[in-house]
């Protein structure tokens, strides 16, 4: 994909009306710098998620960091 059709692609994202934005608080960045810390994933990734955790049951990845923390759940 090109860099001018993925801008039109986000543009319309954003456009949505499906689309939620939230915010990325405080919080958000102490605790994925905890989960960081213990599990040694990037905190990047854990700020991928932490700020959608009030709103959503289920996330899905391809993160291959996260398929050991499923296994060993």
């Amino acid at each position: 994909m090109s860099r001018s059709e993925a801008l039109k692609v986000i543009e319309k994202l954003l456009r949505s009306s499906k689309t939620v934005i939230v915010d990325v608080e405080r919080k958000h960045y102490k605790e994925a710098l905890e989960l960081s810390s213990l599990s040694g994933i990037h905190v990047w990734d854990y700020l991928c998620i932490l700020p959608l955790k009030e709103i959503i049951d289920i996330d899905y990845t391809n993160d291959q960091h996260f398929s050991t923390l499923q296994q060993k759940a």
